[in-house]
């Protein structure tokens, strides 16, 4: 084993949207690779339908868990898709920011998916029963407060501005935010392209820019790199997730984090 992941504080990993820590391989190899490499990760445990207020909420305390684990001061979070928001949340309203040494998200909607605009004007006698099934099978998954209505219409462009006026950052916490690319892809591609421009497949490049924008993960890529691809959810031979997640938790080791 090396340590040029042995960062000086934990890294804890904060999922997105309908998934959930323990239920598959969320992470691909991300984790293991990133042990071997010295880093001390854990994952964030919060649920997959959660509002970004419940799961925020969630985080303070398994955070405050893991700092009297540790003994260390502080974590560095990388989050994925909403986790980001939830994570900002955390910092800013649950008053966690003199625990919170770094924030990096990845594919993070941070100012909002029109798209989701659109879906919001289903008809609710369909909309509403998705949500009910979506919320029972969730619960039976282990989800504490699952809340999918809710939860979707939080992305939307009008939630998100009132969110980023009240959860600026942080003057003690480390920004940084990487965006993600799909060159192909099928019909949900397509139709976010309408109505967002160039995405990942369920997050646009222009929503996941946020504070020290880094750029595009796998820009290189022919085919780009969709939103599960990126944090190892699923596999692509073009791109190494677990690479990447080395090589940005290495630049938070540099950095002194």
């Amino acid at each position: 084993m090396n340590d040029i992941c042995n960062t000086k504080y934990p890294i804890v990993l904060v999922h997105g949207f309908a998934l959930r820590d323990g239920i598959g391989k969320i992470w691909g190899k991300v984790p293991k690779k990133l042990r071997a490499n010295g880093a001390t990760v854990f994952v964030g445990k919060h649920d997959a339908l959660g509002t970004i207020e419940h799961n925020a909420n969630h985080l303070k305390k398994r955070i405050e868990t893991i700092l009297a684990q540790t003994g260390s001061e502080k974590v560095n979070i990388i989050a994925h898709s909403k986790g980001g928001l939830d994570s900002r949340r955390l910092i800013n309203l649950e008053g966690m920011a003199d625990k919170i040494a770094s924030l990096t998200t990845i594919g993070t909607p941070h100012n909002g998916l029109n798209y989701v605009d659109r879906i919001l004007k289903i008809p609710g006698c369909l909309f509403v029963p998705f949500s009910w099934v979506a919320n029972i099978f969730y619960f039976l998954l282990g989800d504490k407060k699952p809340t999918f209505r809710r939860s979707v219409r939080g992305f939307s462009p009008s939630s998100l501005s009132k969110f980023n006026k009240d959860n600026p950052d942080h003057p003690d916490v480390y920004y940084q935010s990487y965006a993600l690319k799909l060159l192909k892809g099928g019909r949900l591609r397509k139709f976010i392209l309408r109505h967002d421009g160039d995405n990942d497949g369920l997050v646009s490049v222009e929503a996941a820019k946020w504070s020290g924008y880094r750029g595009i993960l796998g820009e290189d890529i022919p085919r780009g790199v969709g939103h599960s691809v990126a944090v190892g959810l699923r596999r692509s031979k073009q791109f190494d997730a677990c690479a990447t997640f080395i090589q940005i938790v290495q630049e938070l080791k540099e950095k002194g984090f």
